[in-house]
């Protein structure tokens, strides 16, 4: 009987050892400097603090100076900030850490002819593990540059935050079906959705479609702001959002109802040529109205990718 008990100890001895060891497998480690941030950085990480959790998640600034042109990306990561998940870690680069408002935050390319990040002779080690590119999950992504003794934002780059925004149920004419019949075979309605901008622009009004490809449940799409006059609805099983500009001929009837949506905007995310030529979208046209009513398509303009054969 004793010996049955030291074997099966020695059983779970081992076991623990062997998840410990997996559990380590992968685990690195890198020395980092610590450095003292200028102001005017603090001012730019003002504005996303609010956006995430400091015990959940970093923040990651890539520094670019080229020549005389100094540019700054601000990038908010979600991560167990115990051992980080964090990619960037495993190139050769000047690093730099340091702390704010209990965030920590990482400098990838500290030199600079600003002095905005001062070295200092202290160093951190911190433990992280490589996670695929792609993967990284942002609360907060935004670019800068600094051609004038401040940083202006680059709003181009300049993605929305995650944040949930309301859209008022509408019913479309049947003439809006017929255009998206054209694209609506072109891909999974549970994987991507459909982006209708209508404009009116001296007396010509104009439709914009758009077929991404997003996560259903939490939107990649540019709705701009908060203040845009949001629709939807849905059409042979595609998720439908329509930028209410204008509508002067009701081709979106609202029908007194609204849902909530959550959206997340990322242009790297959606504009990646490299992994897909087409980037995340699978069609693109807009079309006009002309003075009998039709829609004609701007073909020029028209993206359809080919089907595979």
């Amino acid at each position: 009987m004793t010996f049955m008990i030291r074997k099966l100890a020695l059983l779970v001895s081992v076991l623990l050892f062997s998840v410990v060891y997996i559990y380590a497998q992968g685990i690195n480690r890198a020395s980092i400097p610590l450095v003292k941030e200028n102001p005017k950085i603090d001012a730019l990480l003002d504005k996303f603090v609010k956006l995430g959790d400091p015990a959940k998640s970093c923040f990651v600034l890539y520094a670019d100076p080229i020549g005389g042109l100094y540019g700054l990306t601000v990038k908010g990561v979600k991560t167990d900030t115990s051992i980080l998940n964090l990619s960037f870690l495993k190139y050769k680069a000047p690093f730099g850490y340091f702390k704010y408002k209990k965030y920590l935050v990482f400098v990838v390319n500290t030199y600079d002819l600003f002095n905005f990040f001062e070295p200092t002779p202290h160093n951190k080690t911190f433990s992280y593990r490589l996670k695929s590119a792609g993967n990284d999950k942002y609360f907060c992504s935004a670019d800068y540059n600094y051609p004038i003794g401040q940083f202006d934002k680059m709003t181009f780059s300049d993605p929305v935050s995650m944040t949930a925004i309301r859209a008022e149920a509408v019913a479309e004419d049947k003439k809006i079906d017929s255009l998206l019949d054209k694209y609506v075979g072109l891909n999974d309605p549970g994987k991507s959705s459909f982006l209708l901008s209508s404009y009116l622009v001296n007396s010509e009004y104009s439709i914009s479609i758009n077929g991404l490809r997003t996560d259903t449940s939490l939107l990649n799409m540019n709705v701009f702001s908060r203040k845009t006059s949001l629709g939807y609805f849905r059409y042979k099983g595609y998720l439908a959002i329509v930028k209410l500009y204008a509508d002067p001929y009701h081709f979106f009837i609202r029908q007194g109802s609204s849902k909530t949506f959550r959206f997340e905007w990322d242009e790297r995310k959606t504009e990646d040529k490299e992994l897909n030529p087409l980037g995340q979208m699978f069609c693109y046209n807009t079309y006009y109205r002309d003075k009998n009513g039709n829609f004609n398509s701007s073909v020029i303009f028209d993206m359809i990718p080919q089907k595979d054969h």
